[in-house]
């Protein structure tokens, strides 16, 4: 999520959920400042996970579900100070 972060297609999804006007506890990995909440932390940093689809895979399946399940599992807990 860190690399995919510097990336301008993730930088515009990035400062979407920034701007948005949605305070809340969650961080956007890759930004020093402020706190979103958990779903435009969880949009953001998906954005980024999935940057250069170099994320997981689950051949049996056909699917990544780390970039999805990961951020949103963060911005959850740290929302919920877990």
């Amino acid at each position: 999520m860190l690399y995919g972060a510097e990336q301008p297609w993730s930088r515009a999804v990035i400062e979407h959920a920034l701007s948005s006007g949605a305070i809340g506890r969650s961080t956007v990995i890759g930004e020093r400042e402020g706190g979103t909440t958990p779903v435009m932390a969880a949009l953001a940093n998906g954005a980024s996970g999935h940057a250069f689809e170099l994320d997981d895979v689950h051949e049996e399946a056909i699917n990544h579900p780390g970039a999805v399940v990961v951020p949103a599992a963060l911005a959850l807990a740290e929302d919920l100070n877990r």
